[in-house]
């Protein structure tokens, strides 16, 4: 079980490892089960959680892997995986992808200009 303690935290790393070796698997083999790479199987088993994907993704990973190899894994909102920065990343991409309201002005009045000559030539 995963708690705000940061030793407990990485016990659970350790113990998803130990586990996995207990259990005579190979991380291609558990990538293959799972369908998540085994290079982040392998950042959670060393407790390197910057190089996986941030937030939901994860929590996800690690819950799933602890389930496959039988643990028991409870995300907390305090947990290091679901920190406040991963979630300024993905606000900050979000309001990338928004157009502005330029872009939409001038493509509507395209759309105006481009039916005014249509139906003037008409």
């Amino acid at each position: 079980m995963l708690d705000e303690n940061p030793s407990q935290t990485l016990d659970i790393y350790a113990r998803i490892a130990e586990s996995r070796k207990a259990q005579g698997l190979t991380l291609s083999k558990v990538s293959a089960a799972l369908k998540i790479r085994s290079a982040y199987l392998k950042a959670i088993e060393s407790g390197n959680l910057d190089a996986i994907p941030p937030g939901m993704y994860a929590n996800a990973y690690i819950r799933s892997y602890a389930k496959f190899l039988g643990l028991e894994y409870e995300d907390s909102p305090q947990s290091d995986v679901s920190n406040l920065s991963n979630l300024k990343r993905s606000d900050n991409i979000m309001n990338a992808t928004k157009p502005s309201t330029r872009i939409i002005y001038i493509s509507l009045l395209l759309v105006i200009l481009v039916n005014l000559i249509y139906y003037f030539f008409m």
